[in-house]
């Protein structure tokens, strides 16, 4: 499933205008993210998130890298001639497989990494769960993320089933943003019927801890 390749926000007043500068100059400036509620969309059948999805798929990766693309407020490919649910996400699983459709095979991250560069986007690979949450935290950006929704210490298992599907499986989902107040991470999983959650770092290094080792830093070129 998972492959291959290699900022906290400025607080309002602290430290004023050449604070900020200073650390856009260090970090980068932050990316402007959409809501993650708006951009949620589900590989399973939800009558909110896709009403006409199969009951199940493979479709975690077309679905992540849709959110993510919309997070940092690019155009997925396809919307612009009206596709939306289910019939987006097999466009975006053409263009990312060369022309496959079947619902059941992974992707990678190659297949990932193409989508968003024709989405206009620019994408960063990080291999150590501690270096995703410092990439979401530190610079605003969110991160498709490869790990096991199965672990048992994971978010998944505060969740009733029907809410956020869970396989003992490599699994794709996004990181979306971080949650200062709190010290948490929103989550958008493509498996979630609810829509985004609010997850713990410690819940995020449980599902790192097994198919997990790999991430892709988004944002836009």
């Amino acid at each position: 499933m998972a492959g291959s390749q290699t900022e906290q926000r400025p607080e309002p007043g602290s430290g004023g205008w050449f604070a900020r500068k200073a650390k856009e100059f260090l970090l980068g400036t932050p990316v402007q993210l959409a809501d993650p509620a708006s951009v949620h969309i589900s590989q399973v059948e939800d009558e909110v998130y896709n009403a006409t999805s199969t009951y199940a798929s493979a479709n975690c990766g077309p679905a992540s890298v849709i959110m993510a693309i919309r997070l940092v407020n690019r155009p997925v490919p396809g919307e612009e001639r009206g596709l939306r649910g289910e019939e987006l996400m097999l466009h975006v699983r053409a263009l990312a497989t060369g022309g496959g459709t079947d619902r059941w095979t992974g992707t990678h991250n190659l297949h990932l990494q193409h989508v968003l560069e024709r989405a206009g986007c620019r994408w960063t690979i990080l291999r150590h769960v501690r270096d995703i949450l410092k990439r979401v935290r530190e610079h605003g950006e969110p991160v498709i993320m490869a790990g096991n929704p199965a672990v048992p210490t994971t978010y998944t298992a505060r969740y009733p089933y029907y809410d956020i599907r869970r396989y003992d499986n490599g699994h794709w989902i996004v990181v979306s943003r971080y949650v200062p107040e709190r010290g948490t991470y929103i989550v958008n999983d493509p498996q979630s019927t609810i829509g985004p959650v609010e997850v713990t770092a410690q819940e995020l290094v449980a599902f790192d801890s097994k198919d997990g080792g790999f991430g892709i830093a988004v944002r836009p070129a």
